[in-house]
């Protein structure tokens, strides 16, 4: 089954859920709790298993460098390794 991390006042996770009823598709939703901090932790985003969450942000992640903003060391190891997914690099545009 199909689990969803979500927050109940994230516009995104509500769109997901929106979907996920719309298409009778079962999901068991997991929410984070914020306010302890649990988006920091390795099984977030950063975890063993590629997620909603990169699939969201990959394609917006190539314009990092770009940007007048200097991401964290964790935002920049976890950029690195999303954009170096095979499935990330196929699908990135020309340069």
């Amino acid at each position: 089954m199909l689990r969803v991390r979500y927050h109940p006042l994230s516009t995104y996770s509500q769109r997901v859920r929106i979907a996920l009823l719309e298409k009778n598709i079962p999901a068991e939703l997991v929410e984070v709790d914020l306010p302890a901090r649990a988006q920091f932790r390795p099984e977030y985003l950063a975890g063993d298993r590629f997620t909603l969450a990169e699939v969201c942000y990959a394609p917006f992640l190539q314009f990092l460098p770009t940007l007048e903003v200097t991401p964290g060391p964790a935002i920049q190891s976890w950029a690195a390794r999303i954009l170096e997914r095979p499935s990330v690099r196929e699908t990135r545009p020309p340069r």
